[in-house]
């Protein structure tokens, strides 16, 4: 080492840190461990590069990787600072031979025709603004994939085709995991990758016919496009090079599959008579990648429907007549049923169910599509669920629940007003629990409590003496019963401050309500506890099990149903308050939940884990049979019934689509 050395190796150590300045680490959100190792491995390895070549090639090497590596992080840095909004936002992830949505998107899309809040889970699937981004989805009853017509950026999540067949049937697992760009290779990827995790009973394959012809290869994701994934400041300098601005296309809008040029509509646009041996080999791999599809679909145990969207140009006479006359195509070699014979031929072929709106399309009032832009406008996302709904007609309508919240974010614990024509629910808004009321028929909410506390399964008073709700933690077990005015105001605790209670169920006539009631010490669990609402006096009652919950008083009074554990299983039970007597109504394998009379007294309503869901069933008091009400995958729970008997309103869970359904209760 020369006597300079000092001075070279200090002159490194500054250099390397400034080039890989921990800093700019911590603003491009490195992870802590890359903040604190990277700089110090730089500084290390240019140390020894320097003692072992000291100005040799080498040396030269590792100074110019470093300052390369530097310079690009101070440019990653500005991006993101100064010039963010520059940068087209990178809303995909790569999953091997597929990408998919981020995780926990919160972005807004605009363009001229629309402006729309995109939200994806963690999963990466699309929810609405009012959904838990935090649940997941394990298993599903309908799978969507599809590009960008199944994504449906363009639109609300509420008026997303998957979510409006959704509420014609609402106890369906439905999962849209439309992305777009997606051809069917994409699709093939996702469902080997995902079908037997998701385990869903039928594959919705959609089908364009603007671009899905073309182009069928399985594209692998090269080096940039990794980089695009991770740096803005790479997808700030290849995104025009990437991805054309619509601005810059010969019309001045997406003509796919139409081409300016004879030899580009030979070799890419199906519609096009005259063909070139790459678009033979496109339609080749296409029937050979859907025959694909198919039979990943039967080896999971689902069946499989294609849902085929016409091109703007096959629907409308004065977009085809823009997209030749523009273009100077010839329209006599023009042959605009092509994809629809080959994907109906072909699904004969495999048996197959096709849903092809292109003729119902071309006959109606409506458009289906945005001016401009190319997708389906809210009207067309109507329009085809319209169109599968048709399809399905194996599936009875008649007997499914109805949905009734407008929102998907978690409505619970419905109560019937006295006159049946409302509900009383909890909703978790704002963060929190709150008391609700909407009227069946129009569903109009309005607030009956709204604060920054969590208030929950409440209880209305007949009469118009107001309600109960419980307010406290429940996990801790620290909850308490509160009395407030029908409409929220004067809301004072009901259960002393030395007892905690929950989900109290009232007498008829509003004197008295029965409740689980416990105390702090770990030898005082729950009882069932009479609590009369003038003078607060309270008494126990006998009660059989460990854990006693959910009490439910009959009509007349006499009867107590209630739910408690003996040998490790919830089941049923039912106190006579005249005669002191207990009798176990349910001895089944299974958990009970949620007991419910009917308004003669002669049956009660509950919910049960039969088939390792939650499922609604009946019973005569008497006992007998079980009448089981739902059989989905979904889980019901909180039955309530109807003052005429009529039907049963729930809360229920299918997936990712939560709320408060309806339902005729069988005889």
């Amino acid at each position: 080492m020369t006597r300079s050395a000092p001075r070279i190796s200090a002159t490194l150590l500054i250099g390397s840190v400034l080039a890989i300045n921990p800093v700019l680490l911590l603003l491009v959100g490195a992870p802590t461990w890359v903040i604190a190792a990277l700089p110090t491995l730089c500084v290390l390895l240019l140390q020894l590069v320097w003692r072992r070549w000291q100005y040799r090639l080498p040396t030269v090497y590792a100074i110019n990787i470093v300052a390369l590596g530097g310079i690009s992080l101070h440019a990653e840095v500005v991006v993101r600072i100064r010039y963010h909004d520059y940068v087209m936002e990178d809303l995909y992830l790569r999953h091997g031979n597929y990408y998919h949505n981020r995780p926990g998107l919160r972005t807004i899309l605009r363009d001229k025709e629309y402006t729309v809040d995109y939200i994806t889970n963690r999963d990466g699937y699309r929810i609405g603004a009012s959904q838990d981004s935090e649940r997941s989805v394990d298993s599903v009853d309908w799978l969507f994939l599809g590009d960008s017509y199944t994504q449906g950026a363009q639109v609300s999540f509420e008026e997303l085709y998957t979510t409006l067949l959704y509420r014609r049937f609402p106890d369906r697992i439905i999962l849209n995991a439309g992305v777009s760009g997606w051809g069917l290779p994409e699709a093939r990827a996702f469902l080997s990758a995902r079908g037997e995790e998701l385990r869903p009973k039928v594959v919705f394959l959609q089908i364009a016919n603007f671009n899905d012809f073309m182009n069928v290869v399985e594209r692998r994701a090269g080096f940039s496009d990794y980089l695009m994934q991770e740096s803005e400041f790479v997808r700030l300098l290849l995104q025009d090079m990437k991805y054309r601005n619509p601005t810059e296309l010969p019309l001045g809008r997406w003509v796919e599959p139409f081409y300016p040029t004879e030899a580009e509509n030979r070799r890419f646009n199906v519609l096009y008579g005259p063909t070139s041996p790459e678009k033979e080999r496109d339609i080749e791999s296409f029937v050979s990648v859907l025959g694909d599809i198919e039979a990943l679909t039967r080896e999971i145990g689902a069946r499989l429907v294609l849902v085929q969207i016409p091109t703007k140009e096959q629907v409308s006479l004065r977009f085809l007549e823009e997209a030749v006359t523009g273009l100077g195509i010839d329209p006599r070699l023009i042959d605009l049923e092509r994809p629809n014979r080959i994907v109906k031929h072909l699904a004969d072929s495999l048996g197959l169910t096709v849903v092809d709106p292109i003729a119902e399309w071309r006959e109606s009032s409506w458009f289906p599509f945005f001016e401009f832009d190319e997708h389906l406008n809210a009207r067309g996302h109507e329009m085809l669920a319209d169109a599968i709904a048709g399809q399905l007609s194996e599936i009875r309508m008649e007997g499914l629940p109805r949905i009734l919240s407008t929102t998907y974010a978690g409505d619970r614990y419905p109560q019937f007003t006295p006159g049946g024509d409302s509900i009383v629910f909890q909703s978790p808004r704002n963060g929190n629990w709150e008391i609700l009321q909407a009227d069946i028929a129009t569903w109009t909410e309005s607030w009956l409590t709204i604060d920054d506390v969590s208030e929950t399964h409440a209880v209305l008073l007949p009469g118009g003496l107001g309600m109960l709700f419980v307010v406290g933690d429940p996990d801790s077990g620290t909850t308490r019963v509160w009395r407030a005015q029908r409409d929220g105001r004067g809301a004072v605790p009901l259960t002393p401050s030395l007892r905690y209670g929950a989900i109290p169920a009232v007498f008829p006539g509003g004197e008295r309500v029965v409740l689980p009631t416990w105390g702090p010490r770990p030898d005082d669990p729950p009882s069932l506890t009479v609590m009369h609402l003038n003078g607060g006096r309270m008494e126990k009652l006998p009660h059989t099990g460990d854990g006693v919950w959910r009490p439910a008083v009959a009509p007349n009074g006499q009867f107590i149903a209630y739910i408690a554990r003996v040998d490790g299983q919830l089941d049923l039970f039912e106190l006579d308050l005249s005669s002191g007597q207990t009798t176990r109504l349910t001895t089944t394998s299974w958990d009970e939940w949620d007991p419910a009379y009917t308004p003669d007294g002669g049956r009660i309503v509950f919910a049960a884990q039969a088939e390792g869901n939650w499922d609604l069933f009946a019973m005569r008091r008497e006992g007998g049979a079980l009448l089981q009400l739902t059989r989905t995958s979904g889980d019901e729970w909180d039955p309530q019934v109807s003052p005429d008997g009529a039907t049963v309103a729930f809360g229920g869970e299918y997936g990712l689509m939560r709320g408060i359904y309806l339902l005729p209760l069988r005889r």
